[in-house]
């Protein structure tokens, strides 16, 4: 298997494929995991938009509303999870 991916790898120059981030993943700080969730949503939004426009001009303003309200959803869930395990830990 190791030469196989030394091959792809000679082959690809110095770049490695994307699969080996599977098996190898990039290292991120603890408070860095957080930020990967903006470009997610963003992208999440702007898919569901974009099947659902009927022109491009209807794509930018309702996907920075979904951006918004799947961000806010986000928060609330999280918040109300830490809620309840806080109850969890104090009296059960």
């Amino acid at each position: 298997m190791a030469s196989l991916l030394g091959s792809v790898c000679l082959a690809l120059g110095d770049s490695l494929p994307l699969g080996t981030l599977f098996i190898h993943p990039i290292k991120l700080p603890h408070g860095a995991r957080l930020w990967m969730l903006f470009p997610l949503v963003f992208c999440v939004a702007a898919v569901y938009r974009a099947s659902r426009a009927q022109s491009p001009g209807e794509i930018v303003g309702p996907t920075l509303r979904t951006f918004v309200s799947i961000l806010l959803g986000m928060f609330g869930i999280a918040i109300g999870l830490l809620i309840a395990h806080e109850i969890i830990l104090r009296y059960f």
